[in-house]
């Protein structure tokens, strides 16, 4: 991706986004950067993917329902009660739509970064575990963790 793309991408969602949400998926993006240089990852994928990642984040709950059933997608019990709970899997269905981006890759990051899964790829994990250590977050061992990350993405991933 070109780096007029990315700015057309970046301005797009920062029209989506709250200002508190939309820095927070730049903090997210340049630790995914990070973390890719680090452990031999696309950097610029990576820096993308982590950049979007909540490109869904701020819909109300009454909007993370409709879209869900507009998509198809399958509501849990716990995610009729929570709807916050799909922003992943709808963000990862409205790239497309909403910022012009196409890559599966990318779209997997971003419907696997709240939850994981079994068999993440590598930069699967890159988005999961910049998303929680982004310099925002500050919960107790957020430090050993980004520590971790930076060395060993798998122990990180499974701490």
């Amino acid at each position: 991706m070109s780096s007029s793309e990315y700015v057309q991408v970046e301005g797009k969602l920062s029209a989506l986004l709250s200002r508190f949400s939309f820095n927070h998926c730049e903090r997210t993006g340049r630790v995914a950067r990070d973390l890719a240089k680090a452990h031999g990852e696309d950097v610029e994928l990576c820096g993308i993917a982590g950049l979007v990642h909540d490109v869904a984040r701020d819909l109300t709950d009454e909007q993370f329902l409709d879209r869900a059933r507009q998509l198809g997608l399958p509501v849990a019990f716990v995610e009729q009660e929570r709807p916050y709970l799909l922003h992943a899997a709808i963000g990862a269905a409205i790239l497309s739509e909403e910022l012009g981006l196409d890559d599966a890759r990318i779209a997997s990051a971003v419907a696997r970064h709240t939850f994981g899964a079994p068999q993440m790829t590598k930069m699967e994990k890159i988005v999961y575990l910049a998303d929680m250590i982004e310099p925002a977050r500050s919960f107790e061992g957020v430090e050993s963790l980004r520590d971790l990350a930076s060395l060993d993405l798998q122990r990180a991933y499974l701490t």
